[in-house]
């Protein structure tokens, strides 16, 4: 863990850009005719929402440190998502540097795919087993929960991007009814997954940010739609009210008990 940790940081950085100039250009929204510039697809983000990674930075190597504390080394819920969570940082490296690379064949769609996989399964394992203490639940769900929420919406602008860059237009359809389609069926699926446990409120932080990032460049931007704008922001109004009425829920059934009372099935 901790050393995919430490790829994970290093391949950002270089990943992003911080390290200067090269062939392709210094800010990944600036590669290869700004393939990963918010006016590129429908379903591209704003620039800005790069600054996530430095958070998840960040928020991974909380979590990382934690797996070394004595309270940690006999964690089942720790056996079963690090090797998860240490596959999904080392698949972000690669993607990075297929991204930087230009080789752009599908291979850089496969690898976020996994990657999001990876930390799906890693929440299906956080709620086959369940935090012990708040602090656990905090560093471990809500760290992943984070990379999670970030990684499926992340993971449909990939699939946006890939499919401008091949010229695709399946079935004739217009491609703003497509992105329309896809974030109904990420933000219903990521709803899924933050309203399991006590609500998974950085599942849907990771996912508004990134709706967030695709829904000013469809106002603002010369890839224009009002409707993926408008359906962006009813998605992430949706996976926050959700998720908040599972925590309302969680609590209200929780101070129930406390005094006695009959407690409904949540």
């Amino acid at each position: 863990m901790t050393i995919a940790w430490l790829l994970f940081v290093a391949g950002g950085i270089y990943g992003l850009g911080f390290l200067g100039e090269d062939p392709t250009g210094p800010w990944l929204h600036d590669l290869h005719g700004g393939r990963f510039a918010g006016g590129y697809s429908m379903l591209s983000m704003a620039s800005w929402a790069m600054l996530v990674w430095p958070l998840l930075w960040l928020a991974l190597g909380v979590y990382t440190v934690h797996q070394w504390m004595p309270s940690q080394a006999a964690a089942a819920r720790q056996r079963a998502t690090g090797w998860r969570v240490s596959g999904a940082m080392v698949a972000a490296v690669a993607w990075f540097v297929i991204a930087r690379s230009g080789v752009m064949l599908g291979a850089e769609l496969v690898v976020w795919l996994a990657l999001t996989s990876l930390l799906v399964g890693s929440i299906h394992q956080l709620n086959l087993y369940t935090a012990r203490t708040r602090v656990e639940r905090a560093i471990t769900d809500g760290m992943i929960g984070l990379f999670t929420g970030w990684a499926v919406i992340y993971a449909a602008t990939n699939t946006s991007i890939w499919l401008q860059s091949l010229g695709l237009n399946l079935l004739w359809i217009p491609g703003a009814v497509w992105a329309v389609l896809t974030i109904v069926v990420v933000v219903w699926g990521t709803a899924m997954m933050a309203m399991t446990e006590r609500g998974r409120i950085t599942i849907a932080l990771g996912l508004t940010w990134g709706l967030v990032a695709i829904l000013v460049p469809r106002l603002v931007g010369s890839m224009h739609s009002v409707w993926v704008a408008i359906v962006a922001a009813m998605g992430l109004f949706v996976v926050l009210l959700a998720t908040e009425n599972r925590r309302y829920r969680i609590n209200h059934a929780e101070h129930r008990a406390t005094l006695g009372h009959a407690v409904d099935d949540v």
